[in-house]
C-alpha cells in the first residue's frame, strides 16, 4: 500500500522501452511512389523519367516503364519530396516522444497525399500515445482499407484495442500483422497471446508506474498518459495505472477520458480512495459541484486526505 500512496503522490491538492513495442511509426518514410492519373498508387524503390516518354519504376530489381501520359507528374516529382520530408519529421518527432508534433506532421503529409499508409499509422501510433485510442483505430484502419498487407498498421490497431480491453481482437490483429512480416507485431502476439500466463509482468508494470509518476511531476501528461498506458498493456486491471493516467487527463482538460479511466479502476477496486478523489476533481472541472462533493466526501471516508482537504475547500466555496 505504501507503494501506491508514493506513486500517486503526483496527484496536487486538488486531484493531487520490452513495451514500446506495442507502438510504432513507419520508417518506410522515405519509400517512393508513382502516381498514376486513374489514382493508383504503385510502390518503388526508385521512380525516375528515362528515355522516350515513359516514367520508370524500379522494384524488386525489376523495371517497368508507365506511359507519362498516364503518369501524374506534378504529383511524382514535385509534391513527393515534400510528402517524405513530413514523413520523416513525423518519425523523428515520435522518436523523441513529441506525440503533438508528430501528429502534425503526419496530418500536413496527409493533406498532399491523403491515401499516404504510413502517414496514417505514425500518426495513429501517437495517437496511441496520447491515449486517443479510438481516433488511432479510426487511422489504422483507412490505412489497412489502402494497403491490407501493411503490417504495421495491423500492430498499431492492435495495441489501441487491448488498452480498450479488447484483448481478442487485439491478438487477432498482432497476429495478422506478424503474418505480414511485422517483427513487432510477432513479438506483442507472443506477449499478449502466447506467453502472458508464463511472463512476469510486475517489474515492467512496476517501470512504467514509477516513469508515470516522473513525468507527472515534471508537467509532461502526454508522457504521463503513455507511462501508465504502457503498465495497463501488461495489467489491464491495474487500478494505480488508470488512476495516474485520469490525474494526467485532467491536466489535458480530457475529462471525459478521465473520468472513464477512474470508473475503470473504481470498478477493479471500489474502496480505492484516490480514484474517488480525482473522479471528484474531473466531475469539479466539468462544472458538477454537488457529484464532485459526493466524490470527494467518499474519498475523505476511505481515508484519503486529499479527498477531505477537496471536500473542506469546495464545500467552503460559495
Amino acid at each position: 500500500m505504501k507503494d501506491h500512496v508514493k506513486r500517486l503522490s503526483i496527484f496536487f491538492a486538488l486531484l493531487v522501452f520490452l513495451g514500446p513495442v506495442t507502438w510504432v511509426s513507419a520508417d518506410q518514410s522515405l519509400t517512393e511512389f508513382l502516381y498514376l492519373k486513374n489514382g493508383t498508387k504503385i510502390k518503388c524503390d526508385a521512380v525516375w523519367k528515362g528515355m522516350g516518354d515513359f516514367i520508370w519504376c524500379s522494384k524488386s530489381h525489376n523495371v517497368k516503364g508507365y506511359p507519362a501520359a498516364d503518369v501524374d507528374i506534378t504529383k511524382t516529382f514535385l509534391l513527393q519530396p515534400h510528402i517524405n520530408k513530413r514523413l520523416q519529421k513525423s518519425l523523428s518527432c515520435f522518436r523523441s516522444e513529441d506525440w503533438d508534433s508528430a501528429i502534425a506532421s503526419a496530418s500536413e503529409t496527409l493533406l498532399l497525399d491523403p491515401d499516404n499508409e504510413f502517414a496514417l499509422t505514425n500518426r495513429a501510433g501517437a495517437y496511441d500515445m496520447k491515449g486517443l485510442f479510438r481516433k488511432a483505430i479510426e487511422d489504422c484502419n483507412k490505412a489497412i482499407k489502402i494497403n491490407p498487407r501493411y503490417g504495421l498498421a495491423y500492430n498499431n490497431r492492435g495495441f489501441a484495442l487491448e488498452m480498450l480491453g479488447e484483448s481478442y481482437h487485439a491478438g487477432t490483429d498482432y497476429e495478422t500483422s506478424c503474418r505480414l512480416g511485422c517483427e513487432l507485431g510477432c513479438k506483442n502476439y507472443e506477449r499478449l497471446v502466447v506467453n502472458r500466463k508464463s511472463f512476469d509482468t510486475k517489474p515492467l508494470v512496476e517501470k512504467y508506474l514509477d516513469r508515470s509518476l516522473e513525468s507527472f511531476q515534471k508537467g509532461e501528461w502526454d508522457r504521463a498518459i503513455s507511462a501508465a498506458s504502457s503498465a495497463l498493456s501488461f495489467d489491464p486491471q491495474n487500478f494505480v495505472a488508470y488512476t495516474n493516467r485520469a490525474a494526467a487527463y485532467c491536466k489535458k482538460g480530457m475529462l471525459m477520458k478521465a473520468l472513464d479511466d477512474c470508473n475503470s479502476a473504481i470498478r477493479i477496486k471500489p474502496d480505492f480512495a484516490l480514484a474517488r478523489n480525482n473522479r471528484g476533481y474531473a466531475l469539479e472541472l466539468m462544472g458538477e459541484r454537488n457529484a464532485a462533493l459526493v466524490e470527494y466526501d467518499k474519498s475523505c471516508k476511505m481515508g484519503s486526505e486529499l479527498g477531505c482537504e477537496n471536500y473542506k475547500r469546495l464545500a467552503g466555496e460559495k
